[in-house]
């Protein structure tokens, strides 16, 4: 939705600088201009991602220098050949000196910039045309540039860029007919561009609405107060009383000196985080020590499962062994059984026999039994030496088995360790973001459509939460509060609001069946109290967890903001965004 001034605008340029003598100049500095990616582009968001050839890449590259070049010298001779008030912008000669909030009225085709709720600075401006307008709703400034190209429409240039959504809504220099013209972009005089471009920073807030509504001082006792880290409080006899709720703690008696010793006090919320920082810290220590752990029981669960598995490989073969012995034995015992058996069969037979004969047999009967006792005995021996070795083989079995399931114990300890390393580290490291973001301002929203409270920091989300609406089902509309400085007491905030009434919904009438060709026409709704949706109205009607409070408390600084409103959070928060929410 980036606006853009156009070709012929661009060829308008050409000619002034051609009639001014610095074409040939704005041509020679485009050879040098260069722009910075964005974290859009580094991340791929949106239209940022520059698909193509890397000839096509350069070519385009080589174009936007010679425009950048060209816009350069135009806005030079621009500065010196235009009034600064000719288009009717005015900018005061003043140093902001709070956070700005800038109030686009796409009605009155008018920028105004609020300091406080000071107006320092206004101007016409040129909103999306018909088919292409330019969002309502509350936004803040996402990114500057000086010059910017157009990643939608051929790379025309934009200079003085306000980005206020990555999906393509900016803030810019460029052509005011009168009239809406862009392509959703509000487009800016360039003089007033360039000022305003000098005085804002990113993350102010940009409120697009249909008519003008002026920021206002503000003060209501529902709004967030700010809580120091630590507040020095004098110490005495007595116990320091503590009306906000936050923890206190003095030191009594005196010093040797005469001076006043002094405590400190911190929220709770503060307290349980710097604890919970410590278990973060403590938990990586922790885990890189379980980690180095769970390698050594894997390196011992190793060798131990290599030692059973070898021990149970010489065991199966010492078993083969010995059982093939005692195959071999039984064999042996059988065969010298069988040669007695035929030897007493043989004598069996003969009728009769000599002296010598019947000598001789005895002996060879003597001999035979001799040698079946013998194999008797070794192939019980070889027997009773495989069934223990059997036995062993399964006691090795089963301590094979054991080491086998603690090796994989060992494993999973090993993977659960390197987890938790990552897990712990991921959580330390995210609250180390977190406290490193602890001095950016915040946003928080609390919407009626979801009855939730929505609070980002340093354009992350850091917490949700439920709140009550009474009357839930009654319009509060828009207020866009902004913590403009700290109180007197350290711990009040002041406070500017933007509030944009919700208007009632418009429904289209019921046609009949029998007139369906007929247009339907929208009616309005029965008048909503629009005087009845005020700032105080709508705090008044919000209640907030004692604790979220307190949180928000802790983090609470200028330029932080907190919008209450009727709809719920835009779909174009997300990363590099603070809160944006829509106005319908």
């Amino acid at each position: 939705m980036f606006s853009v001034t156009g070709h012929r605008h661009h060829s308008s340029i050409v000619r002034i600088l051609s009639r001014m003598g610095l074409l040939g100049f704005a041509v020679a500095a485009g050879l040098s201009a260069t722009t910075q990616p964005t974290p859009a582009q580094e991340f791929g968001f949106g239209y940022w991602s520059n698909p193509g050839s890397s000839k096509a890449v350069a070519t385009k590259k080589q174009k936007q220098a010679k425009r950048a070049a060209t816009l350069t010298a135009a806005s030079n001779a621009q500065e010196t050949a235009v009034k600064p008030d000719r288009s009717g912008a005015v900018v005061a000669d003043v140093k902001p000196s709070h956070p700005l909030v800038l109030v686009v009225s796409l009605r009155k085709q008018r920028v105004t910039v609020y300091d406080g709720d000071k107006i320092i600075a206004h101007s016409p401006i040129s909103s999306g045309r018909v088919g292409n307008p330019t969002p309502l709703g509350v936004f803040s400034i996402l990114e500057k540039r000086k010059i910017h190209f157009s990643n939608l429409y051929d790379s025309a240039p934009m200079p003085n860029m306000h980005r206020i959504t990555w999906s393509g809504v900016a803030l810019h220099a460029g052509v005011l007919p009168g009239y809406p013209a862009s392509h959703g972009c509000i487009r800016l005089p360039h003089s007033f561009s360039k000022k305003l471009f000098d005085i804002t920073k990113n993350g102010q807030r940009v409120i697009v609405t249909r008519d003008d509504t002026p920021a206002k001082s503000f003060a209501h006792p529902a709004l967030f107060e700010t809580y120091p880290d630590e507040i020095a409080i004098p110490a005495t006899n007595q116990k320091v009383a503590d009306a906000s709720g936050l923890v206190t703690a003095a030191v009594a008696a005196t010093t040797e000196t005469g001076a006043l010793a002094t405590g400190s006090r911190r929220s709770k919320f503060r307290e349980a985080w710097l604890a919970e920082m410590a278990k973060l810290t403590q938990a990586v220590t922790d885990s890189a020590a379980e980690l180095e752990a769970a390698k050594l029981n894997l390196i011992d669960a190793n060798r131990a499962e290599t030692s059973a598995r070898d021990a149970l490989k010489a065991g199966r073969v010492e078993a083969q062994a010995r059982s093939a012995a005692a195959k071999k034995a039984n064999s042996d015992r059988l065969a010298a059984e069988k040669a007695l058996d035929e030897f007493a069969k043989t004598m069996l037979k003969e009728q009769r026999l000599s002296d010598e004969a019947v000598l001789a047999a005895a002996e060879r009967e003597e001999t035979l039994d001799a040698d079946v006792s013998k194999r008797t005995d070794e192939a019980t021996t070889a027997t009773e030496a495989e069934a223990e070795i059997a036995s062993a083989v399964a006691t090795l079995e089963a301590d094979a088995t054991k080491a086998d399931k603690a090796l994989k114990a060992a494993k999973d300890r090993l993977a659960t360790a390197e987890t938790g390393v990552k897990t712990s580290k991921a959580a330390d490291e995210a609250a180390k973001r977190r406290e490193a973001k602890r001095k950016n301002p915040v946003a928080i929203f609390i919407s009626r459509q979801t009855q939730k409270l929505y609070v980002r920091q340093g354009q992350e989300p850091i917490l949700e939460s439920t709140v009550t609406f009474t009357e839930p089902d009654r319009m509060v509309g828009t207020h866009v509060f902004t913590a403009i400085s700290t109180a007197a007491n350290d711990m009040d905030m002041n406070w500017t609001v933007v509030s944009v009434p919700t208007p009632p919904k418009v429904q289209a009438e019921k046609v009949p069946k029998k007139d369906r060709k007929a247009q339907s026409e929208p009616v309005a709704a029965p008048a909503a109290n629009l005087s009845d949706q005020t700032a105080s109205n709508a705090l008044d009607r919000i209640t907030i967890p004692a604790e979220v409070r307190e949180q928000i408390a802790d983090i609470m600084k200028p330029g932080s903001s907190l919008i209450v409103s009727d709809f719920g959070i835009s779909n174009e928060t997300g990363p590099f965004t603070d809160i944006i929410v829509p106005l319908r």
